[in-house]
C-alpha cells in the first residue's frame, strides 16, 4: 500500500477515535481552568471599558465626532468583554456538553469577532476623518455634512461587521466528546473562502487604510506651515501631532496583537487542518494558533489600557476621577457624585 494512502487512512482512523484524554491529557479539564482564568480578566476589562465610557461622557470636552467614534468602540468593548465573562462563567460553572457547547461557542465568537470588526473599522473611519480634517480642512460639503457622514459610516460599520462575522454562527461548532472546544471540525473550500474574507475585511483591508492615511498625513504636518499667530499655531500644531501619535500608536497596537491570528486563519485556509487534527499532528502550531486567538479576544480588554496609556486626554481626566474619589471616600464618606473640574483642549 503506499505511504500517502496508508498514511491518510491512519489520520481518518486516529482522527475518528480521538478523544478529549489523548495523550493522557484531559483536554475539557484545561479549558475549564482556562475559563476561569479568563472570567476576572473578562470583568476587568468590562469594568475598565464602563470606566473609560464614563470618563468620556461626563466631560464636555470630549463631545467631539473623534470621541464620538471612539464611544462606538468602547460600547462594544463592553458587550464583548461581558459576554465572554457570562459566557466562561457558564462553562465553568455546569456541564457542557455538545449542543449547549455549540451554542456558546457561536454566539461567543460572533459576538467578540463583530466587536473586532466594529472597532478595527471604526478605527479605519478616524484615520479617514484625520486625512480628510488636516489635509483638507476646508472642504464645504465635508464639513457641512460630517456628523451625516460619521451616522452613515457607523451604520456601514455595523452593519458589515454582523455580516462578515455572521459565519461563525454557521461552521464553528463543538465535538460530542468535547462539549467546550470551540473548532472549524471539516475545513470545507467554503470555510477556507470565509477565512480569507475575514482576514481581508478585518486586517488587509484596514492596515492599508491606517498605512497610507497616517503615512499621507505624517507627510503633509511635516510640510505645512500654518499661517498666523506663530507661537498658537505652533501649539495647536503640537497638540493635533500628539493626538495623531496616539491613534498610530493603538492602531498600530491593534494590528501588533491580532496579526497571527489572522496568519492561523490563513494557514488553515491553505492545509484545511482543524484545530483538532492540528492539536493531534502539531501541537506547537496548535498552541501558537491556541494563543493567537486569545489574544485576539483580548483586544476588547486592552483597548481601555491603551487608551490610558496613549490619550493623554482621557489619562489626565481618569487621574483627576480617581484622585477625586479617593478624596471623598478619606475625607467626605457621604459624598458619592463627582463633580467636573477644568477641562483640558481635544483637538477637534
Amino acid at each position: 500500500m503506499p505511504v500517502i494512502v496508508r498514511h491518510a487512512i491512519n489520520l481518518t482512523v486516529s482522527n475518528n477515535n480521538f478523544s478529549y484524554h489523548s495523550n493522557g491529557i484531559d483536554y475539557n479539564l484545561i479549558h475549564t481552568y482556562a475559563s476561569m482564568g479568563a472570567i476576572p480578566i473578562f470583568l476587568l476589562g468590562a469594568v475598565a471599558n464602563i470606566f473609560i465610557l464614563y470618563v468620556i461622557a461626563i466631560y464636555s470636552k470630549f463631545r467631539k465626532r473623534i470621541y464620538n467614534l471612539i464611544c462606538v468602540t468602547v460600547i462594544s468593548d463592553i458587550l464583548s468583554t461581558l459576554i465572554c465573562s457570562i459566557s466562561y462563567i457558564l462553562v465553568v460553572a455546569i456541564n457542557v456538553q455538545h449542543l449547549l457547547g455549540r451554542v456558546l461557542c457561536r454566539v461567543l465568537v460572533f459576538i467578540v469577532m463583530t466587536s473586532y470588526g466594529i472597532s478595527i473599522l471604526t478605527l479605519s473611519a478616524i484615520a479617514l476623518d484625520r486625512l480628510q480634517a488636516i489635509t483638507k480642512p476646508i472642504t464645504f460639503i465635508y464639513w457641512r455634512r460630517k456628523y451625516k457622514i460619521m451616522i452613515i459610516s457607523q451604520v456601514l460599520i455595523w452593519t458589515i461587521s454582523i455580516a462578515v462575522s455572521s459565519p461563525f454562527l454557521i461552521f464553528i461548532d463543538t465535538y460530542p466528546d468535547e462539549g467546550k472546544f470551540c473548532d472549524f471540525p471539516t475545513i470545507t473550500a467554503v470555510n477556507s473562502l470565509f477565512f480569507i474574507i475575514l482576514t481581508l475585511c478585518y486586517f488587509v483591508v484596514p492596515s492599508t487604510i491606517f498605512i497610507v492615511s497616517y503615512s499621507k498625513i505624517i507627510k503633509y504636518m511635516k510640510s505645512y506651515t500654518p499661517p498666523g499667530q506663530l507661537n498658537f499655531n505652533q501649539d495647536q500644531s503640537q497638540k493635533k501631532k500628539n493626538f495623531i501619535k496616539m491613534l498610530i500608536l493603538i492602531t498600530a497596537s491593534h494590528l501588533l496583537i491580532t496579526w497571527p491570528y489572522f496568519a492561523t486563519n490563513i494557514g488553515m485556509a491553505i492545509n484545511r487542518y482543524s484545530l483538532r487534527q492540528l492539536r493531534q499532528n502539531h501541537f506547537v502550531y496548535y498552541l501558537l494558533a491556541f494563543f493567537s486567538y486569545a489574544t485576539t479576544t483580548a483586544v476588547s480588554v486592552a483597548n481601555p489600557f491603551l487608551f490610558l496609556k496613549f490619550d493623554a486626554n482621557i489619562r489626565a481626566k481618569s487621574w483627576e476621577i480617581i484622585k477625586r474619589l479617593a478624596i471623598a471616600n478619606c475625607c467626605y464618606p457621604s459624598i458619592s457624585a463627582v463633580t467636573p473640574i477644568t477641562e483640558c483642549p481635544v483637538p477637534s
